[in-house]
């Protein structure tokens, strides 16, 4: 993912970052998990491979 937010001839181009879960848990809490989930991959793309945060 990282690499392709780097990728010059991807720039402008839009990546939907999701986080799975399992059939354990009511709806509610398993909604909550995908979104941390998915916002723990938005975080290292920002920290760890320094993609600007408006790309990421």
């Amino acid at each position: 993912m990282a690499d392709a937010l780097h990728t010059p001839y991807l720039f402008g181009q839009k990546f939907f970052v999701v986080g799975h879960t399992d059939a354990k848990g009511d709806r509610e809490y398993n909604l909550k998990l995908s979104q941390r989930r998915a916002d723990s991959i938005r975080d290292a793309l920002i920290t760890t491979f320094r993609v600007p945060p408006g790309d990421a």
